[in-house]
């Protein structure tokens, strides 16, 4: 039995709530019984109406169903290396060399330094940042680097939204 409609809780005093609130969860308690019964029916229906399917199936001179078998996405969701036919690991898939080699340079910026006065340019410093647009594209940053008088080395800094080789749009996506 569903407790008593109210238009406010605030008119009630805390006793009142206490058994409002009782009565809601004796209803919810009465819901879920009540719906794990309509499931375990559900299941139990099912099985019957398959098995009559199969019935009308022989009767009616059909092939049976085919078996199924299981689609495989089991192994590829669970972190097993892929096999080949073989029984081995996929060669295809292991030992492809250093990452490095395989992107495509698609952009290359040179970031000039602030060095003082009297200080020499002793070529650039070079990192690869990747990074994700409507389209993958690996930039190569070419960070000036200078010796100062005093013998320290300076060198132009990146954006501070590049980090750890990736670059905003990607770490964007992966946060």
């Amino acid at each position: 039995m569903p407790p008593e409609p109210v238009d406010s809780l605030d008119r009630l005093n805390p006793s009142e709530v206490l058994a409002f609130a009782r009565g809601l969860l004796a209803e919810i308690m009465e819901l879920r019984s009540t719906h794990q019964d309509l499931r375990r029916d559900f299941a139990e229906l099912k099985i019957e109406h398959q098995a009559v399917k199969d019935e009308l199936a022989r009767l009616k001179k059909l092939p049976p169903r085919p078996p199924i078998k299981p689609s495989g996405m089991e192994k590829a969701t669970s972190g097993a290396k892929p096999e080949g036919k073989s029984g081995q690991p996929d060669a295809s898939k292991q030992g492809r060399g250093p990452w490095l080699e395989r992107l495509k340079i698609t952009a290359t910026v040179v970031v000039p330094a602030q060095a003082p006065l009297g200080s020499r340019r002793k070529g650039y410093e070079e990192i690869v940042i990747q990074d994700l647009s409507l389209k993958a594209t690996a930039t190569l940053y070419r960070r000036e680097r200078w010796q100062t008088p005093e013998g320290e080395t300076v060198v132009a800094a990146l954006d501070p939204a590049i980090v750890g080789g990736f670059g905003p749009n990607l770490h964007r996506e992966v946060l």
